[in-house]
């Protein structure tokens, strides 16, 4: 991303790191980089630093893709969950850790096209992102994996 002509990028946060990269000062340049049109944010567990920058990006001109990351209530502040709802850039979600508050995200969001979850919590991931998912207005492609049967009836019954 240090190039003036540069499209597309990437930020992985490297396992047991303890370097805020992602913060102000990368926001700055996501913010002045008006010709970068899709990042993807890879393998980063939510801290409120990260949540809080993400919360505060204005453009709507870019496509932001989360792969592999973690987002939990106590990292996702409510702010970060909120910019999410109505944030028009996060197109993809693949294979993220979330909790039911940010999965409550997706109503209402339109921006989302594809999401990728696996429910390790006895379907209770599966049970939040049906309730979800009648009030979103984006997902063409959803894959879940979920170990409860039951709640993936409940997700299957949301669809229709």
């Amino acid at each position: 991303m240090a190039t003036r002509n540069c499209r597309e990028g990437a930020l992985d946060d490297l396992p047991g790191s303890s370097t805020v990269w992602f913060g102000p000062a990368c926001l700055r340049v996501l913010e002045a980089s008006s010709v970068l049109e899709h990042l993807e944010i890879r393998s980063i567990v939510s801290k409120e630093t990260y949540c809080r920058a993400l919360a505060t990006l204005k453009r709507t001109d870019l496509e932001v893709t989360f792969r592999h990351c973690s987002f939990h209530p106590q990292g996702a502040k409510s702010n970060f969950v909120e910019w999410l709802r109505r944030s028009q850039v996060v197109t993809e979600l693949e294979l993220c850790r979330m909790k039911d508050s940010v999965l409550s995200a997706l109503i209402g969001n339109s921006s989302v096209k594809r999401l990728s979850i696996i429910d390790e919590r006895d379907g209770e991931n599966t049970r939040s992102l049906a309730r979800a998912l009648p009030g979103n207005q984006g997902i063409e492609c959803l894959h879940v994996k979920a170990k409860s049967d039951e709640a993936f009836s409940l997700l299957l019954r949301s669809l229709w």
